[in-house]
Order: structure tokens, then C-alpha cells, then sequence
């Protein structure tokens, strides 16, 4: 157990504001999409969580929150604490609070007339945190809580039945196109899916400026930090290994790692592509179930997300084969990638942000249905077929249609290589965007 001395010289060295009254900030940092409702929610009594991968900027975003409390804040009333690289401790999480309110505020929580602002980063790794945390916002303390986690479960399992509904969660992701246009300070279009639908799109007078920033965004992905890096191979695998032995096996039952690494990279190889678990459990030499439960870790990590199969009832959905998706198009860097299949996962993370979505397969396939409610005009279901190529045919579009038809839809986007256009096949009314466009929408 870490002594008292230990911990206090800890958070002194974590909380520099507290004697220099201001916080550094990176001077290249933008302000992610969900930064606005983030602020709001420091004056609501939700607990407030940010989940998602690794190095997606979680501890950014809550040091820009940190920076914006400070302008209206004493500084000694903002307390931030990282557990990430901490063994698991039993009472950690009510031990720094407690030392805390006795040694830096000098007052008891009881007696606090002011709003105080506590942000636990990676709260995941040390136990019974939900429970500790509760403690302190069962008595209704002017305390304000934000955490952080890099697994789903950890944080949803690790708050318990205690803390249900009272906690909101809070996605980051990597990078957006948006997010990259404005780190390399390039004027985006404005507007939003269902203005595809609505609107005769144009291409933007920085269309020239577009296309090489989405190739450089194709190529290198969405994690903030790797554009600085010449090693960006070494340094996706040092975050995938962290992901795997502190995030995964640490926390989950795990006693095959080789296997969860080698589902891991297939699915890299393979993004967009369906699941075909009897097959992976001989290729990796392991049982159907292991196969099942890995995937369910890598996904509540945030390393891939599954595509359920469209169907008007759940369990139909469930009985058919998931696609599965890399969280990052830049994880081609580990394993090589399909150019079209990079462009599928690229298209899918960004709809995936905003939408529910599904693939449909019969005889033929569709790559993605959105299914949402677009706007008061139009359907709640909008299949989208990604073909990054130059020459589209109508042949390349039969699965488009087959749906269309079967589901009673008018309306349908392709994303291309370089095409914006409109045309009808058939009865269905077919939008031609080029990907650099596509992926500029707003949620």
C-alpha cells in the first residue's frame, strides 16, 4: 500500500496548477467534437465518464476541461488524479480523496461551500472505485466527478448496480476527418448526412485542398499523437501491447493472449469482413467459445467494433454472422490493409459515431445501413455501398437495389473514389459522393 507521504507528493506533482494557478497545454491541441456538451456537463451532478481507446486523448480532453475550469475556478478546487501503471489497490480511490480534502482544501467535505471538480483517469485499474465513489456522492458533497476508462465493461461493471444511471458515458475516438481537418487547419464544408439526401451537394472551392488532407488522413489515421512519430508502426504496437496487458488481461479472463493478439490482428487484416468463428477457432487452435468471449473483449477495449446483420427483429439480427471493424483505418500500419477495405473501415468509424449501424447480406450485399431517423422527409433506414474506384457500374449496385426493392427505400448513397453526381436505377435514386466529402458531414 502506497503511504500517505507518497500519495501527497503524487497528487502535488499531478495538480501543478494548484501553485502555478494556470495549466500547459500542447499548442497544436484542437477541441474535439464532444468538447461543448462535455463543458456543460461539469455544472450537472451526473458523474461523467469518458471511455474509449488508448491514446484517443481522454487525458487531453480532461486537461482542456482542467484549463476551462481554472478561468472561473480557485485552482485548489480542481484535483486530478491518474491511476494508469497502478497495481490494483482495495481503498485507494477514498484514500486520495480523503487526503485531499484534509491536506490541500484543509476543510471537511461537510463544511464545503464551493463546488469542488475530481478527475480520476483510468479509474478502471483500482478496485471497488464505484463503491468508494459513492461514498462521497451518496451525502451530496459539493463534488464534482469526472473518470476515465479504457474498457467498457470495466467502467459499467466497475460502478456497479450502485451507481447505475447516474454516470454518463461519454465515447472518444480517434480522429475524425473533421478533428484532421482542423489540426491541419483546413476549412471543412458544413453540412450534414441527410443534406446528401436533400440539397444538390457541390464540390467546396478547397476541393484540391480536400483530397490531399484525406489522403494523408487515409494513410496515417486517426490517433492524435502519431503524426509526430516517424515510428508510427512501433508506436501503434506499443499501444496495442499496453491495450492488451493492462486494459485486457489484467482486467478480463484472458489465459490464451496469443489467441486474443492473433484475433486481433486478423481482424486488422480482414476489417469489414464477416465473422466466421468455426473457421478462427481452427486457424488459432482454440475453442468456439474462446473464440466468442475474446471478440467481447476486444470490442468493450474499443479495438474493433461488430456490424450485426439487418433484420426487422433482434434475434434474427443475432443468429447471423457480425462483420467486424478495426477502430482505427491507421492500425494498417501492424498489418496490411485492402485499400478498399481501409476505405470501408474509415466510412463505417466515422457513421458509426453519429448512428446505429448494420450490413445487410443475402445472395448479394449491402455495406452499411444506417438506421436512424435522418430527418422528417425521409426514412429511417439508409443503405450506403462504399466503392472506391474510378469506374462504378450499375452490376457493382445489385445488392443496392435487391435492398432498396425489398425494403421499400428510395433513396441510397454511394461513396466513391472521386464522383458527385445523382442518378436513378430504376425506381431508387442513387448519391454519388466522393469519400473526402462524405467523411466532411457533421453529426
Amino acid at each position: 500500500m502506497i503511504g500517505e507521504e507518497e500519495l501527497l507528493e503524487e497528487m502535488n506533482r499531478q495538480n501543478p496548477w494548484w501553485e502555478k494557478h494556470e495549466i500547459e497545454l500542447k499548442d497544436n491541441l484542437i477541441y474535439r467534437e464532444e468538447f461543448p456538451e462535455l463543458k456543460k456537463e461539469m455544472f450537472k451532478d451526473d458523474i461523467s465518464a469518458l471511455i474509449g481507446l488508448r491514446r484517443t486523448g481522454k487525458t487531453t480532453i480532461m486537461r482542456q476541461l482542467i484549463d476551462f475550469l481554472l478561468k472561473e475556478q480557485p485552482p485548489k478546487h480542481i484535483f486530478y488524479f491518474s491511476f494508469d501503471g497502478m497495481k490494483k489497490q482495495e481503498t485507494i480511490v477514498k484514500k486520495i480523496i480523503q487526503i485531499y480534502y484534509q491536506k490541500i482544501l484543509k476543510e471537511v467535505p461537510s463544511n464545503l461551500e464551493n463546488q469542488i471538480f475530481i478527475f480520476l483517469d483510468e479509474v478502471q485499474k483500482v478496485k471497488n472505485w464505484g463503491e468508494e465513489i459513492k461514498s462521497f456522492w451518496d451525502r451530496d458533497y459539493p463534488m464534482k466527478f469526472i473518470i476515465s476508462g479504457s474498457s467498457s465493461m470495466n467502467i459499467t461493471k466497475g460502478a456497479g448496480e450502485s451507481l447505475v444511471g447516474r454516470i454518463k458515458l461519454n465515447r472518444t475516438h480517434p480522429f475524425s476527418f473533421r478533428e484532421f481537418l482542423r489540426f491541419k487547419n483546413t476549412e471543412a464544408p458544413s453540412f450534414r448526412l441527410k443534406n446528401i439526401l436533400e440539397e444538390d451537394l457541390e464540390y467546396p472551392a478547397n476541393s484540391e485542398e480536400l483530397k490531399i488532407r484525406f489522403d494523408q488522413y487515409l494513410e496515417n489515421g486517426g490517433f492524435p499523437e502519431i503524426y509526430e512519430k516517424e515510428d508510427k508502426k512501433t508506436y501503434l504496437s506499443d499501444m496495442i501491447s499496453l491495450t492488451f496487458y493492462r486494459d485486457i488481461v489484467n482486467m478480463l479472463p484472458v489465459k490464451r493472449t496469443e489467441v486474443l493478439e492473433g484475433l486481433f490482428y486478423y481482424f486488422t487484416k480482414e476489417s469489414g469482413q464477416l465473422v466466421n468463428y468455426n473457421q478462427l477457432s481452427d486457424t488459432l487452435n482454440t475453442k468456439y467459445q474462446t473464440v466468442k468471449n475474446y471478440i467481447d473483449h476486444l470490442e468493450t477495449s474499443f479495438l474493433i467494433d461488430r456490424s450485426n446483420h439487418h433484420s426487422k427483429t433482434k434475434l434474427k439480427s443475432l443468429r447471423k454472422n457480425p462483420k467486424i471493424y478495426v477502430a482505427d483505418h491507421g492500425f494498417s500500419f501492424l498489418e496490411r490493409m485492402d485499400s478498399g477495405l481501409r476505405v470501408e473501415t474509415t466510412v463505417y468509424n466515422h457513421l458509426k459515431r453519429y448512428y446505429d449501424i448494420n450490413y445487410w447480406k443475402n445472395d448479394r450485399e449491402v455495406d452499411i445501413i444506417v438506421v436512424d431517423d435522418l430527418s422528417d422527409k425521409f426514412e429511417k433506414i439508409l443503405p450506403i455501398e462504399v466503392k472506391y474506384k474510378e469506374d462504378i457500374r450499375e452490376s457493382d449496385l445489385k445488392g443496392l437495389v435487391e435492398f432498396a426493392e425489398k425494403e421499400d427505400i428510395d433513396k441510397s448513397i454511394v461513396v466513391t473514389k472521386n464522383s458527385l453526381k445523382k442518378e436513378n436505377i430504376g425506381d431508387l435514386e442513387v448519391f454519388y459522393v466522393p469519400t473526402w466529402l462524405f467523411l466532411s458531414f457533421q453529426g
